[in-house]
């Protein structure tokens, strides 16, 4: 069941800070992901994995992975409470 808490925590999670633009348009965020296995890996379990997508108006980030424990209808995990890379 999504509560209202759990929406607001969604919109204010932490999202890409990189514009997305031309040249940033198929590229991955965070960056790490695109560089180191493990942080592609805890990035996609943790649903904090993003790609600059060109829409029908604008270009977007947008979500690529679903959090695992969200599925599970579980808490979220310490490890995904951090932001990549700590």
């Amino acid at each position: 069941m999504i509560t209202a808490a759990s929406i607001l925590l969604l919109a204010l999670s932490a999202g890409p800070a990189v514009s997305c633009n031309e040249k940033t348009q198929g590229q991955l965020w965070p960056a790490e992901a695109t560089a180191s296995r493990t942080a592609l890996r805890q990035s996609v379990q943790c649903g904090q994995l993003y790609m600059c997508e060109r829409g029908n108006w604008r270009r977007q980030w947008r979500q690529v992975s679903v959090p695992y424990w969200q599925l599970a209808g579980k808490p979220r995990p310490v490890e995904c409470a951090l932001p990549l890379g700590q």
